[in-house]
């Protein structure tokens, strides 16, 4: 089979098969500790504790009291700019250019319509 990888030009397969090889056989464990302390070693017990600790996680209802976290941002908080001066940046552009990263040319942004949408965001 890895010949035949090798021959067709499967390098992904390729390049796993010699580090499976250069390993060799290594066991997996797949144990898990239950909400006592036991070990679990059985695929469908192993399952059902994930299904119960992520229940347990994400079900929220139990609880009371939730405050509110405050948002930290690095970046100071910066007003959304006004129509005039998305206006004034618009006047500023110099026509034919090639467009940004947003590739969008000057005339789409000159348009009333292009105006209204850039607003907008």
């Amino acid at each position: 089979m890895k010949a035949f990888a090798i021959a067709c030009g499967n390098l992904k397969l390729t390049v796993r098969g010699i580090n499976d090889f250069k390993k060799g056989y290594q066991p997996r464990c797949n144990i898990v500790k239950d909400e006592k302390g036991d070990l679990l070693a059985d695929s469908h017990s192993i399952v059902a504790r994930w299904r119960n600790y992520f229940s347990q996680l994400f079900n929220v209802h139990g609880i009371k009291h939730v405050r509110q976290a405050e948002k930290h941002t690095a970046e100071p908080l910066v007003p959304e700019p006004s129509a005039a001066e998305v206006e004034l940046a618009i006047d500023k552009l110099k026509s034919h250019k090639s467009p940004g990263i947003d590739q969008i040319d000057h005339n789409s942004y000159s348009q009333e319509e292009g105006l209204n949408r850039l607003q907008s965001l």
